[in-house]
């Protein structure tokens, strides 16, 4: 998640045309209120997390989740002004609010009495530390292809 919150605040700085100083402390006040926005959606989501996943159940929790995140990506790829993006940063919050509680009932469902806290661990150290990892790769590799299409 933090991975995903340093090339949100990356890509908002690309998007910016001008270098001048206010454009710059714009694209700050921007960048501020996007993580506000995921904020104040973040924790409301968390504390009625609970009540969402006894309602609907994980698994629908979990397809909701992963739409979500595709609808969020479509989003920044789709972007043309910093401003654009606090509107996401709502959805983001909320995405954010409910992946650790539905992952973590998910993994505590599939796990074996005794073993549910190493599960959980597992999973988390899964999405984490790998997820990271080949995000990073991806991403490299992706930006080597952008600057020899576009000659740099």
């Amino acid at each position: 998640m933090l991975l995903i919150s340093l090339l949100n605040s990356r890509l908002l700085e690309d998007l910016l045309v001008d270098s001048s100083c206010e454009s710059r402390r714009t694209l700050k006040l921007v960048q501020g209120l996007a993580l506000a926005l995921n904020c104040l959606t973040e924790v409301p989501t968390f504390f009625y997390s609970g009540r969402l996943i006894e309602r609907y159940g994980p698994a629908v929790l979990m397809h909701s989740v992963l739409g979500l995140w595709a609808i969020r990506f479509l989003w920044y790829s789709i972007l043309k002004a910093p401003w654009q993006s606090l509107p996401v940063e709502l959805l983001g919050g909320v995405l954010h609010g409910l992946t650790y509680p539905v992952v973590t009932t998910v993994a505590n469902a599939v796990a074996t009495d005794g073993t549910r806290t190493t599960a959980v661990g597992i999973v988390y150290a899964v999405m984490d530390t790998i997820g990271t990892v080949i995000t990073k790769c991806v991403s490299v590799k992706l930006s080597k292809n952008v600057k020899q299409m576009c000659g740099n």
